[in-house]
This record gives C-alpha cells, structure tokens and sequence, in this order.
C-alpha cells in the first residue's frame, strides 16, 4: 500500500544529494474536492476549520486520503515542528482524522513524529519526501502554514 508522503521519509535516488539540492517543491493549492470534504467534516472536526496547508493527497480503489500541516516553527536544535492532518476513508468506511506533531530534521532529510510514550520516532523512506522536508525546513519566521 503506498503511504502518502508525509508520514515516511525519501528515498535516495541514483543522483543522491545532487538531485536534491536542485529540487524545487511547493506544495499545490488544495484542490477543490479536497477542501470541500475538509468543509463537510468541519462539524465533528472541528480542527479542520482553519490554517491547515494541503501537501498531498492519494485515491485508490480501496482508500482516499489527504495530509495537510499547520504551524511550521523552527525549534532551537534547528528541526522544524509541525502539527500534521491526516484525513482518511477505506472503501465506504466513514471518514477519519488523526493529528500528530511531526518535525523534519532538516540537516538528515528526515521527518519524525511524536510517539505515544513522548519519543520521536522516524518514519520509513518514501520517494519524493527530499524534497517536501526541504520545503518544510524553508520556514522562514517562527510560525508558519
């Protein structure tokens, strides 16, 4: 099953740090489909109202999900915090949403999310996540989408 990006890390591609030193990655607009069902879910989610920044987003024939970030913040240590969305449905489930506080370790290239017993704990590598940690970590003021 293919994770969306947010919740693993890159792959190292044959061009290793080369090609991503060039990379250039934004994150699209929410895409209308999206952000309608965000609306919808809005009543019995109310942490989907506002500041939340579309990253990506999957359909399958047995699932549709979309992640989203809020509050980039540079910490101290040089990583940058972040509360992360996931919005999930599998097949006719009804929807789901989880948040979590993630952060980049931006000198590795890494994400990691806080664990239940308060650790960080690194995700697995993803192709194209290089790139999307390089955006987060472009934060430039202490808190941003």
């Amino acid at each position: 099953m293919r994770l969306c990006w947010l919740f693993g890390l890159a792959c190292c591609s044959a061009l290793g740090p080369l090609a991503q030193a060039q990379a250039v990655w934004e994150p699209e607009s929410e895409p209308k489909i999206w952000r309608d069902q965000r609306i919808s879910l809005v009543k019995s989610y109310p942490q989907l109202a506002d500041g939340w920044r579309f990253m990506d987003a999957d359909v399958t024939d047995s699932r549709r999900v979309a992640e989203y970030l809020r509050n980039r913040r540079r910490s101290e240590d040089g990583s940058v915090q972040f509360e992360a969305l996931l919005m999930l449905s599998r097949g006719s489930s009804p929807w789901r949403v989880r948040s979590l506080p993630m952060r980049a370790l931006c000198g590795d290239g890494v994400l990691q999310r806080l664990g239940e017993d308060q650790q960080w704990e690194t995700y697995p590598a993803r192709p194209g996540s290089a790139d999307r940690v390089a955006w987060i970590c472009s934060v430039q003021s202490s808190n941003q989408p």
